[in-house]
């Protein structure tokens, strides 16, 4: 189980207000499995929670308050062996919910596009699934 907190607090003390694009909290916690089966080598699968707080001390000059959200993650990966080889397979997924959301740095949030239209904007990355292969490959002589 892995589990981060990141805040970020900060103050221009000149004009006695927030400074301009700080990140929100956010909680990571990730719970990864990593069971023992014959065959495959490394084999994990994990799940993920990620709490990204409210962001409401900005400098409102340059930005709009960001609102609370949360993302679920996951992935499976292993390690296979052909011959004296070895192979990294993995498949992750993140906002496995394809949650619509602002990102509390992004600078295409309501307010900072349109001065016509106040509410419009471009949501962050919605569902994401990569997969992967990894081949490492050594030169000898």
């Amino acid at each position: 189980m892995d589990n981060t907190f990141t805040y970020t607090h900060a103050q221009n003390r000149t004009f006695d207000r927030p400074l301009a694009l700080i990140p929100a909290g956010v909680l990571h916690n990730t719970l990864r499995l990593e069971p023992k089966i014959n065959g495959l080598h490394a084999f994990y699968v994990s799940v993920g929670l990620d709490n990204y707080f409210k962001q409401n001390r900005v400098d409102e000059t340059f930005e709009t308050a960001a609102d609370s959200y949360s993302l679920i993650n996951a992935g499976i990966g292993t390690t296979l062996h052909l011959g004296k080889q070895q192979v990294k397979l993995y498949a992750t997924a993140s906002n496995l919910t394809n949650k619509r959301y602002y990102d509390a740095l992004s600078r295409l949030r309501p307010g900072r596009l349109s001065q016509e239209n106040p509410t419009y904007g471009v949501y962050n990355m919605g569902r994401n699934v990569t997969f992967g292969i990894y081949l490492p490959l050594s030169i000898k002589k």
